[in-house]
Parts: structure tokens; sequence; C-alpha cells
């Protein structure tokens, strides 16, 4: 009797289906992956994108502060705008930073009615004291913000 039994209540559920995905459920879970793929190409790419301008901003941040210690080693009699120019000018970034440039600006402290105004000549005042302004700009993006301003106020 259990071997009747069996039988009759696998008929009772209807004709067996054979096992498997239709080419819906496949063609959905094609999809699916296909979408989930994208996102993950879309964030390794923005990942990538973030590694590389960290990268680029630590070796602008190294260039700079190189630049503000040789700055640093000119008298402060010695330091002119001209003299900083051809220091700008001799340091290469071509290697660690391709397509960037360096400015240097040596100004007096004090005053001035507007943006690049002198209250006073440095040539005049040899020992009046002065804010060096080394910034790192990056060629890749023109009229971007630096990648990396610092300054520095020299009295002595």
């Amino acid at each position: 009797m259990t071997v009747s039994r069996s039988i009759r209540r696998r008929s009772a559920r209807g004709p067996r289906r054979p096992g498997g995905f239709t080419v819906i459920e496949t063609a959905v879970s094609a999809v699916l992956a296909a979408a989930l793929l994208t996102v993950c190409l879309q964030m390794a790419a923005a990942t990538a994108r973030q590694r590389n301008t960290h990268e680029r901003r630590r070796a602008a941040v190294r260039e700079a502060a190189n630049a503000m210690e040789r700055l640093a080693t000119i008298p402060l009699g010695e330091l002119t705008p001209e003299r900083a120019e051809k220091l700008a000018a001799a340091i290469r970034l071509d290697e660690t930073l391709p397509g960037a440039a360096l400015e240097i600006e040596v100004a007096p402290i004090g005053g001035g009615e507007g943006k690049g105004t002198v209250p006073f000549s440095l040539r005049e005042n040899r020992d009046s004291p002065r804010v060096v302004t080394v910034a790192v700009r990056d060629g890749e993006r023109p009229g971007a913000a630096a990648l990396v301003t610092l300054v520095r106020w020299r009295y002595r």
C-alpha cells in the first residue's frame, strides 16, 4: 500500500515539470548581471581617477615644500621677485608632475590698496618683511585652482 500512495501523490500534483531555467529568467538574470557589472566598472574608474588626483596633489605638495625650503636659504635682503622667478624657472616639474607649472611670488608685507599693489619697493627696503607664495598649478586643467599653495612670512 505504500507504493500505491506514493504513485497517487505524484499524480495528484500534476504532470512533472522538467527542472532548469526558462528563457525569461535567464534574460532577467543577464540584465541584472550587466547592471551590476556596469556599476562596478564605474566605481573602479572613479577610484582610479581619485587615486591619480591624490598622487598628483601629494607630488605637488612635495615640490612646493622643496621650493619653499630653497627660498628659505636665500637671505632676506636678496629675496626679490626677480630671484624667485629665476628659481621657479630652474625647478623642473616634468618628471614628477607632467604639465604642471610652479609659480613663486615675493611681495612686501604691509597694506596695499588692492590685489597686486605693493606699498613700497623691495629694492628700497632690503630688510623689510616679505610674504612668499609658492603655487603649483595643473596644466591639464587650465583655469582650475592650484593643486597646492604654500605661504610663508619672512621677517629675517
